[in-house]
Order: structure tokens, then sequence, then C-alpha cells
């Protein structure tokens, strides 16, 4: 029997398999795919039909203290559970982040004072495995993490310390603290988020302020902007940058209820109020999103277990209710949401029924609708979501040749 053949042996068949391989990835019959916008990575298996990829989903467990991680299928939107999932993580997970090229996860633990890292393997497994040295020290009380667009820095809220730690991220995903870090911010910053040119900054705190940073391109420190921190509101929760504009918006649930815009001075980082501001929201908006192209904008209220959605204006920024607005969240206490990379689908955390829910966009209108099966259970108490796209290859041409 030829049960073992020297490696030259083996080369011919190798090779032709691999023709064969690019072969079909270049039929025009297998169209269907199309390479994400925005979003946490690179292009990823497609999904059928439509033509949506497959993603990865991945929520950070603050009752659990651990990251659940699914597959998701990018024509119905059903979840599937990676194996071993669900991954350890460290005390009270509170806010998940990917890197742009979606190779890595990083996940705040609030109690531990740290930060988790992981490398996201492929749509084969896509097992979560601990970058080397994680998890890294960060402040005191770290609630909110995110990753710059270049993938070359992490930056950590850390609400008990009042200040941000920043990062540099090594090629295998480790952390490493920037000089002169960490940076104050005001009292208790509960959400960062970096702008789409990668060059600023912002902090919302508890003291109803923004506080705004230019951040240097090559060494990742924070230097404050003119005129931060920027007055917003009572109580603003969350914050997320247009990634087609020079627009912010933060949540409002002091009691108003509100979605606060403001737009980005491109020069200076500092922020004027948007025309029409504020618009809006449901009991106790804590999450808020916009979709890869821009054109929607996604908030959780989780009082009233709904998300409210927007058309935005590509001019100004302001925001439109969309018809039927606001849509069930699917379960308890949505606290975060976030749209597949292609932005086909908003997914949401609920924290009270530990579970997410994966709702269709309609590509027109913005509205919302379940996808069936939804909602899909996690670990106890999600605090956040984060999707990324399906990067391997393989499920690539796995997808496109079924369709």
């Amino acid at each position: 029997m030829d049960r073992y053949k020297p490696w030259n042996a083996l080369v011919p068949c190798f090779c032709l398999w691999i023709v064969a391989l690019f072969s079909v990835l270049a039929l025009p019959s297998c169209g269907g795919y199309s390479t994400p916008q925005g979003g946490g990575g690179g292009g990823g298996g497609g999904g059928g039909g439509g033509g949506t990829p497959d993603f990865f989903l991945f929520t950070a467990n603050g009752g659990g203290g651990n990251t659940s991680a699914f597959l998701a299928n990018g024509t119905s939107g059903a979840l599937t559970p990676v194996a071993g999932s669900p991954f350890a993580a460290g005390g009270n997970p509170t806010s998940a982040a990917v890197d742009p090229a979606g190779k890595f996860l990083y996940v705040t633990n609030l109690i531990s004072g740290d930060v988790s890292a992981y490398t996201i393997g492929s749509a084969s497994g896509a097992a979560l495995t601990p970058v080397a040295g994680a998890p890294f020290a960060a402040d005191s009380g770290p609630i909110s993490v995110t990753v710059d667009p270049s993938g070359k820095f992490a930056y950590v809220g850390n609400q008990n310390s009042n200040d941000v730690s920043a990062f540099t991220i090594g090629v295998a995903g480790a952390l490493t603290t920037v000089a002169g870090s960490p940076f104050a911010t005001d009292t208790t910053p509960r959400s960062v988020v970096v702008d789409r040119s990668g060059k600023y900054l912002y902090a919302v705190t508890g003291a109803g302020t923004i506080s705004a940073y230019s951040i240097n391109t090559s060494s990742g420190v924070l230097q404050a902007v003119p005129g931060s921190p920027f007055v917003a509101a009572v109580a603003i929760t969350a914050a997320a940058s247009n990634p087609v504009a020079d627009f912010l918006y933060v949540t409002n649930a002091g009691g108003t209820n509100t979605v606060i815009g403001f737009v980005i001075n491109p020069g200076t980082g500092s922020l004027s109020p948007m025309t029409g501001s504020p618009f809006p929201a449901g009991s106790d908006p804590s999450s808020v999103v916009l979709d890869p192209a821009g054109r929607f904008l996604f908030v959780a209220n989780t009082a009233a277990n709904s998300i409210s959605a927007y058309s935005v204006n590509g001019s100004t920024g302001a925001l439109t209710a969309v018809t039927g607005s606001p849509f069930a969240s699917g379960g308890t206490g949505p606290v975060s949401v976030d749209t597949d990379p292609s932005g086909s689908f908003l997914v949401t955390a609920n924290n009270g029924s530990s579970n997410v829910s994966v709702l269709r966009i309609n590509s027109t209108s913005g509205a919302l609708a379940a996808v069936a099966g939804s909602p899909f259970a996690t670990g106890s108490g999600p605090e956040s979501v984060v999707t990324v796209a399906n990067n391997s290859p393989f499920d690539y041409f796995r997808s496109t040749a079924r369709q």
C-alpha cells in the first residue's frame, strides 16, 4: 500500500490543486462575493444569494467573565457558536474592539484593570487564542476600548482614574504602553472613539463633556485640542464617528433621551454643534453606531428594549427618524450595537436577557427586521458586541463555490 509519499512526489498534485482553486475563484459565475466596506477587517467568505460576506461576531460578557464568539451566515444572519466559545477573559469584561485587519480582538476588563487580547482564527475554526503577554495592564476601571483606523494604536478609557491609556499594537497583537500614557480626561470617561482620519480621539465623560485629543500618528501620543473639553449634555454615555464624514454623535441618557451631533473641524479636531441637534431617541440611549457607508445611524435604548434608527444627511450630518422607528431589539436591556462589515445587519448585545439580536437592515430605508432564530444565546450579561469580516481565503472558496 502506498500510504506515504515523500514531499517532492506530492508537488505536482499540490500545484494542480492550487491552479484549480484560483481558476474557480476567477470564474464569473462565482460572483456573489463583495468586499465589505469599513468594519473591522478585509474581505471574507461570501454568504450567498445577495453576496453578503459571512462574518464573525464577538460579545464581551460582563457577568460571565468571558467572550462569546460566533460565525454569522452572510445570507440569513444566523449565528453559529465557534468551537470552544465562550473564551476566558478577565474580571467583568465591558468593551470589545477589533483591529482594521481583523486579526486581533481586544476586551477591557473593568474589575481586573486590564485588557484581554486574542488572535482571531480562520473561518474553519475562528477560535480566539490569547496573545502572548496578555492581559495587558491598563489604569483603574477600564471601560471602553477602540483601535485607530491604521491599526497601529489601541486606546482605553479608564473611568475610575479619569484617563485614557494608549498602546502601540505589535505585529503579533501585543500591546506596549505609549510614552506619557495615561492621558488625563475630564471626570469618568465612559466611551472612547477615534475619528475616520485617525487624527483625533474623543472621550465622552460622566461630567457631560467630551475630552478631545490630537493623535501623533507616529507615536500614538495624545495632546488636548484647543477648546477641550467640549460641553455636550448632562449624562452622555457613548460616542460614534461617521466613517465617511467629519461628524461625531453621542448619546444622552440624562432624562432628555437624545442623540447629540457635532461637526469635527478636520484641521484642529475641535467640535461645533450640528444643525438640528439634539435628535430624539428612546429611553436610556446607551450605544450608537453608523453603518459602514455612513447612511444610517442606530441607537440602543436600554430601558425601552428598542433600537432607534435614523437616516443621515450626508452634507450636514442631521438625523431623520426612519419610518417605523424605534424597532424592537428582540431582547432585554440592549446595551451595545454594531453593524456587520457589509452594512447588511445590525447586531445588539442584550445585557438583561444574555443574548444577541441580529436584525436585517433595509438598504433603502434603514428599517430593521429580526432574522430567523434571533436572538441567540451568549454568555452571561453581554456588555459589548463587535463584528469583523471573515478573512479566510479557504472559506471564500467554499462559499463562492456553493452559490
